[in-house]
């Protein structure tokens, strides 16, 4: 019989919330610890919610949630830099490939559903360290403050502090040497619709993506080389937005297409366009 009632998830974005609520269901009550201050509206470019995933948000009740905000890919479409057609890859039974989706919104979508269903959040709680007592663990955060629970959860992002007092030896990221950047343009540009397809063009050292929505605007991404990481991102800092080649920094406006709050995020971007790029918290 399972002796545990109680969790602490220590990381409040894309895993802590959903860890929550599958702790939820297997009956242990769980809150969640994040280290900012607020939601990560905003944060982060595009992501790939593949069919397991959504399978997975399915079992937890959630997948309705995400897929509200998800942007179905039917097929993959790969060239290369000189537009030679390679392959394409498609979804069986004419189901999609995975739902594209920004970070912010998925983050977003998913604090929204754990706090419809009671589960709290509490920020401005980095976490700092753990020690073992003879009833469970406890959580020691940067502010003086301390929590209790039968089991901790560790879903704070590729350089997780769980992960390292769980295990000191435990590998840290390593850098592949690519930057990673996106966007979305600020309004239709004219360009035909990639009839639910997104379409990727290798060239020798770099790759690039777009997909075409049906009412004209554009989504795109890109890796780039660079020698070395963003030292912001090194540094472990939420980034505050970006300077465009205009000279001005890019500020919080509506989404181009659903209406709601969408920051600016990543590398350079071109005039009128708001970019997004990745952002290294869970």
């Amino acid at each position: 019989m399972n002796e545990h009632r109680t969790a602490l998830v220590i990381g409040g974005g894309i895993a802590g919330p959903v860890a929550a609520m599958a702790l939820r269901r297997a009956g242990i009550e769980a809150r969640v610890y994040e280290a900012y201050q607020g939601a990560a509206d905003g944060v982060g470019g595009m992501l790939g919610l593949a069919p397991n995933g959504i399978d997975a948000l399915d079992v937890l009740g959630a997948a309705d949630a995400v897929r509200g905000i998800g942007e179905p890919v039917k097929s993959m479409i790969m060239r290369s830099w000189t537009g030679k057609r390679l392959a394409e890859f498609g979804g069986q039974d004419g189901e999609p490939v995975f739902h594209a989706v920004w970070r912010g919104e998925l983050c977003r979508a998913l604090y929204d559903e754990a706090a419809r269903r009671d589960i709290k959040t509490e920020h401005g709680k980095r976490f700092l360290t753990a020690h073992e007592t003879a009833s469970g663990v406890i959580a020691e955060f940067d502010d003086g403050t301390s929590a209790e629970a039968d089991l901790l959860i560790g879903a704070d992002g590729i350089r997780s502090a769980v992960r390292s007092v769980i295990d000191p030896n435990a590998p840290q990221p390593r850098y592949t040497g690519l930057l990673g950047f996106g966007g979305e343009t600020a309004k239709p540009v004219g360009l035909s619709s990639t009839n639910g397809s997104m379409h990727m063009i290798f060239g020798k050292r770099a790759f690039f993506a777009y997909f075409v929505y049906e009412d004209g605007h554009v989504g795109w991404f890109a890796n780039l080389p660079r020698q070395t990481p963003d030292p912001r991102r090194v540094a472990g800092r939420r980034s505050t937005g970006m300077v465009a080649h205009t000279g001005k920094r890019l500020r919080r406006g509506p989404h181009p297409r659903r209406g709601h709050p969408a920051r600016v995020r990543a590398g350079r971007a071109a005039r009128g366009r708001r970019a997004r790029g990745p952002a290294e918290r869970s």
